[in-house]
């Protein structure tokens, strides 16, 4: 009887053990085994709109909430005493910066948000679908510097281009990729991406609007 309840106190005391370490690394899945992330809290929220250089704009706390399945902590911004449409927002688990758009109800990137000319130093979001009258183009992101491209014609399936492009030295919004054939550079706007190709590539020059 001793002895099984010596087990008992053992298994109760590693398993705590257990949930104290994961917790402590920021996650624990639970009995459940749904994860449970820790969230960043207030203070290193503001700190990551902080270091969001160059925003021309007064913030000031708004609320918690949860969009489409993301916690965020939301900020109003004022500028010369007229707030914005849209509100910033910070990621509750990555700290990421982002905009949200009230009217739509959804996310969206900093680099396309109304925040974007005002920001001298936004991170460039290379990921999404654009496209013109002919061509649909695909990008998703492989990693900071990089990511990967499709180009298929609008209403069909089959891909007509697939690489991977480097984003430019010291040109956060500019991208090259360099196969055999064909050079294709990408300039980022806030709503498009300016593509011009060389040799079988040629074709896909133009400007992609970003689809929503």
């Amino acid at each position: 009887m001793k002895n099984n309840i010596r087990k008992k106190l053992t298994v109760l005391l590693l398993t705590g053990a257990a949930m104290f370490i994961l917790a402590a690394c920021g996650y624990f899945t639970g009995f459940s085994g749904k994860t449970v992330e820790k969230k960043i809290g207030r203070e290193a929220a503001d700190g990551a709109l902080a270091e969001l250089s160059g925003l021309q704009y007064e913030t000031s706390f708004s609320k918690e909430a949860d969009i489409d399945g993301v916690k965020c902590y939301l900020y109003t911004a004022v500028k010369d005493e007229k707030a914005s449409e849209q509100l910033l927002a910070v990621n509750a688990i990555s700290g990421e910066v982002m905009a949200y758009d009230p009217a739509k109800k959804k996310l969206i990137p900093i680099d396309r948000s109304d925040f974007a000319s005002e920001e001298e130093d936004y991170p460039v979001s290379w990921d999404g679908e654009y496209g013109n009258s002919t061509y649909l183009l695909v990008l998703m992101p492989a990693d900071d510097n990089s990511f990967e491209f499709e180009i298929t014609k609008q209403g069909e399936k089959e891909s007509l281009f697939y690489d991977f492009a480097q984003v430019k030295d010291g040109k956060k919004n500019e991208a090259l990729c360099e196969t055999d054939g064909a050079t294709v550079t990408f300039k980022h706007g806030k709503d498009s991406i300016e593509v011009q190709g060389t040799g079988e590539a040629a074709a896909f020059s133009g400007t992609y609007t970003f689809k929503e």
